[in-house]
């Protein structure tokens, strides 16, 4: 059975038009704290999370579709 976790999407007042869809098994606002902490000016904002059943196999399938959107590779579209 796949684990359970959060897909989440961030976005970032520094990053205007960037929204970063990750996963994250203790939520969007752990992994949104996390970040904030690595430099950038102003935090991020969650905006939308959701806690499935198969989270990895969930962002993987989110990453594969925006393929074309992604910037330089990163988990920002």
């Amino acid at each position: 059975m796949s684990a359970k976790g959060y897909v989440y999407v961030l976005s970032n007042p520094s990053m205007p038009g960037l929204v970063k869809i990750g996963m994250s098994s203790a939520g969007g606002h752990v992994r949104a704290k996390q970040l904030y902490q690595t430099g950038v000016p102003t935090p991020f904002v969650i905006e939308f999370q959701v806690y499935v059943q198969g989270y990895q196999a969930i962002e993987a399938e989110l990453h594969a579709r925006l393929d074309g959107c992604r910037l330089d590779g990163r988990e920002f579209f």
